[in-house]
């Protein structure tokens, strides 16, 4: 359906649909609407809305029965089980009026094909995903993902699904119109009060420009795993994206609307995103409960020395040079794992090699392990290091003493600052950063955002005399110069040196003035 297609009464739909979801109003003040303008007729409730307005967009879901807890979703070899194959749960709960048995619980995934056609049969979202035709890689500069040497590998390589070449030949993004795509997913808590996650499937799509590309309405949600629970098997959740990953890689019949031709439409998945533990099980790797634990180098962990429990650590001090993990090398371990010929044997190589099996998105030839996974700068830098910094100087972490450095903050000059940063929130205009709380009384409800502007603008000025030792509060400063340079929009290849050899030292300088004792670690 094009615009042409769509009646006054189709526009209006459109219309009151695109103010319910941009006003982010309740159905209870939406309801309200006719008794507020009685003038505006065939009012429909939020419901209604909703129904017409996907019936409009003729992206129908795609409905997948699932584990009740979102262990598995019974798609691929899990599509005949009656039972979860994790928790031993029933798949079905009854039968329905028509016979037919009522899943317990589904995953809703939505179509991404069709999305993308309507991407490119709209003449304003057809013209401003040319950025990426137009983008000019500039050799020894870092703008966008285009500069990336998995991009630039890619244009210069033919077209593949499942390592043979598509007929008629092609190479990645020889087409203008192919599409570069993002895959983002991390769990979040669905209630206030209550440990449930839901597991949201995001797509980027890297043909639009970096200011816009981000922007809700530009997102492509594919579906939410409805959790409560982690899933046990993040691959079977990914089997309807994956199997259409490989349909736009052999290409799909599209409308061009800015040529008025029809073309073979071609998208890739070039990133994949998401906190540590969203990656781990998205590449099927270990993570801390594994000797390799880092899915980029080859850093080994070892056992606490006290030995009463499994758990593992990275000593600051490991020497990193030259220690990265290839593609190739994954892919071999994982292979070794899933050809293991004991369930103990598997266990023994997924714990050494730090990976679990080969991911369904190992099937993806666009996508490089691990170079296509690299890490979020929002939970490495925000939602981790600052957080775990601030609990180090306002607290003791994890039974770690002052040790022969003082970089505690006192509970009073911490109070300060606190205070401080709330008051100076009244006066700082909010197109510059968020409102900050008082973070000494409500740092737990800091969000990301909140902890960037904070660490770049406000603690290098209220934290400056905090310290009783000049060398804490000048470490501090050393890690806001390498975030701003980290947050360039243009960043040079002797820039990506010197945050390279920056964080190296920093680390080095955490570990001398933190102290790591076998007591306390």
């Amino acid at each position: 359906m094009t615009a042409n297609d769509l009646t006054g009464y189709d526009i209006a739909i459109c219309r009151a649909f695109a103010f319910l979801v941009h006003s982010q109003l309740t159905n209870k003040w939406f309801s309200m609407i006719p008794e507020t303008w009685p003038e505006i007729s065939q009012f429909h409730s939020e419901h209604v809305l909703w129904t017409k307005a996907k019936g409009l967009a003729g992206v129908k879901p795609h409905q997948f029965d699932c584990c009740v807890g979102s262990c598995v979703c019974f798609a691929g070899h899990y599509a005949p089980l009656q039972k979860c194959p994790c928790c031993n749960e029933p798949r079905y709960k009854g039968v329905d009026r028509h016979g037919k048995p009522k899943p317990r619980s589904q995953f809703s995934y939505i179509p991404l094909v069709p999305c993308l056609i309507a991407y490119l049969g709209s003449p304003a979202v057809a013209l401003a995903m040319q950025y990426r035709s137009q983008f000019e890689n500039v050799p020894g500069s870092f703008r966008d993902v285009f500069d990336g040497t998995n991009y630039q590998t890619l244009r210069k390589s033919p077209i593949t699904v499942h390592g043979e070449p598509i007929s008629p030949p092609a190479n990645y993004f020889e087409d203008p119109r192919d599409i570069a795509l993002g895959l983002l997913t991390d769990g979040y808590g669905i209630f206030t009060h209550s440990q449930a996650t839901a597991w949201p499937l995001i797509l980027f799509n890297y043909n639009l420009p970096p200011e816009i590309r981000f922007h809700s309405e530009n997102l492509l949600a594919l579906g939410v795993i409805p959790g409560p629970n982690k899933p046990a098997d993040m691959d079977s959740f990914l089997i309807p994206l994956v199997e259409e990953l490989f349909q736009l890689a052999g290409g799909v019949k599209a409308y061009d609307a800015l040529s008025g031709s029809h073309f073979n439409l071609h998208a890739f998945l070039l990133m994949v995103f998401g906190d540590f533990p969203a990656v781990w099980m998205l590449m099927k790797m270990k993570g801390v409960n594994g000797i390799s634990p880092c899915r980029s180098c080859k850093i080994n962990a070892v056992p606490i020395p006290s030995g009463k429990n499994r758990t593992y650590y990275i000593p600051p001090s490991t020497n990193l040079t030259g220690l990265g993990r290839s593609h190739t090398e994954l892919m071999a371990q994982a292979e070794c794992v899933d050809k293991a010929s004991t369930k103990a044997e598997a266990e023994a190589l997924s714990k050494e090699f730090g990976i679990k099996g080969r991911s369904i998105l190992s099937e993806i030839d666009s996508l490089s392990f691990p170079q296509s996974f690299p890490p979020d700068f929002m939970h490495v830098a925000w939602e981790n290091i600052m957080k775990t910094l601030v609990t180090l100087w306002s607290s003791d972490y994890k039974g770690l003493d002052k040790g022969a450095h003082k970089y505690h903050i006192e509970k009073a000059a911490w109070k300060e600052v606190g205070t401080r940063g709330a008051a100076a929130s009244s006066t700082i205009p909010s197109m510059f950063g968020p409102r900050i709380p008082n973070i000494f009384e409500k740092g737990s409800y800091m969000s990301a955002d909140m902890w960037s502007f904070w660490t770049q603008f406000l603690a290098p000025v209220f934290l400056r005399d905090s310290f009783e030792e000049p060398e804490c509060y000048e470490h501090f400063i050393d890690l806001v110069y390498l975030f701003g340079l980290c947050l360039q929009r243009d960043i040079s290849a002797a820039d990506v040196d010197v945050i390279r050899c920056g964080f190296i030292n920093w680390v080095d300088g955490y570990s001398r003035w933190v102290p790591l004792t076998n007591q306390t670690l």
